[in-house]
């Protein structure tokens, strides 16, 4: 979206915002730049003065939160493409964190098992708060995701087994997890210890998944993340074989907020893509492993920031790779919004906004003093 076409953002909206980002990332440390050229709207963005990036990132911030406004008018009509109807049923918010973080019904991941074990179309049982995330519509048509909420732990419908059952029949070879654990989000993998195997049972149809920890914990220093292997089953064994998965926790982001560190964040999605990679072939016996998961307490904020900046590096590189003219296109704008058609209030707020900008300026070598 180029700059001249952008909504003028309102005086109330600036003076909210404004003291958010001011001095929001003047701590942040950065990572050493790769050998990508920098795009020319990031070039542009970081001509400008400190108060001239604030401003235009608010203004942008806005005409995003003006177009999801405008789509989110049109929620409750079962019939569009961004309706929300099914996140809606009364029935099944116990199923739900948050209220208002909630899967669009085109794009929302349904779980077969349950809706098999459980015909009630009234309840919902294949619903889980999850979300298809297929950015194609860039050129990437590699590059999936389910974005989903942590899983819930308290009664009187628990979705750990929900969470697992997902995970499971989707072929999902790696799991990021961006939250702590018991405090935006249960701890649904076994402690070790004492503790190697769980068992959870699914929100409604009574499905019980297995989940056996297969190897002692690691921690990626670069990546600021303790790695696992799992392998997730069925109890029930009719339904299918067990596969490994693997789980990358992430306990250093602040809900709501940005990491102190993107050199995390970018070796966190390099770590994910190297483990994507190794997994080929080897996911149930399948040649292509299906989508990773990336969640975080509501599956938006730090959700979105960690699979925006993947998508505009996957494009950086394309670019790159492909020789491809560079026609000043604000991609992190680009992918933001394509990331908010499929799922509302992907980075949720104007500082992660910035982040991105921040952590890919980075990336290519613009910002190295975190100034």
């Amino acid at each position: 979206m180029s700059d001249h076409i952008l909504p003028a953002a309102s005086n109330k909206y600036i003076s909210r915002f404004r003291s958010i980002l001011s001095g929001s990332l003047s701590n942040l440390t950065m990572a050493s730049p790769t050998t990508l050229p920098a795009p020319h709207f990031l070039t542009k963005f970081y001509s400008l003065t400190p108060p001239e990036q604030r401003a235009l990132l608010l203004q942008k911030f806005y005409a995003l939160s003006q177009l999801e406004g405008e789509r989110l008018r049109r929620a409750t009509d079962s019939a569009d493409p961004f309706s929300l109807c099914v996140g809606l049923t009364r029935s099944i918010q116990n199923r739900n964190r948050y209220m208002n973080v909630i899967p669009f019904d085109r794009n929302r991941i349904a779980l077969r098992a349950t809706a098999l074990a459980a015909p009630d179309s009234t309840t919902h049982p294949d619903y889980i708060n999850a979300s298809l995330i297929d950015p194609a519509i860039l050129g990437l048509s590699s590059r999936k995701y389910i974005v989903t909420q942590g899983p819930l732990d308290f009664p009187p419908n628990p979705t750990v087994g929900d969470f697992w059952l997902m995970a499971w029949e989707q072929h999902s070879p790696v799991i990021v997890c961006l939250t702590r654990v018991e405090v935006g989000c249960a701890r649904y993998w076994p402690a070790g210890m004492d503790e190697d195997v769980k068992e959870w049972e699914t929100s409604v149809g009574g499905v019980r998944m297995r989940v056996r920890l297969v190897s002692t914990p690691s921690v990626h220093q670069d990546a600021d993340c303790e790695i696992r292997k799992l392998w997730v089953e069925p109890v029930d064994s009719a339904l299918g074989k067990g596969r490994e998965i693997i789980h990358l926790a992430c306990f250093g982001w602040p809900d709501h907020g940005v990491p102190e560190n993107a050199k995390h964040v970018l070796s966190l999605i390099r770590l994910m893509h190297e483990l994507e990679a190794e997994c080929t072939g080897k996911v149930g016996g399948i040649a292509e492993p299906g989508p990773t998961i990336v969640h975080c307490s509501a599956g938006c904020g730090r959700t979105g920031i960690f699979c925006t900046i993947d998508n505009v590096w996957r494009l950086l590189e394309k670019r790159a790779t492909a020789v491809e003219n560079d026609d000043g296109r604000d991609l992190v704008y680009e992918v933001v919004d394509m990331l908010r058609q499929q799922r509302k209030t992907m980075v949720e707020a104007p500082h992660q906004y910035e982040f991105c900008y921040r952590a890919l300026g980075s990336l290519v070598g613009l910002e190295r003093s975190g100034k």
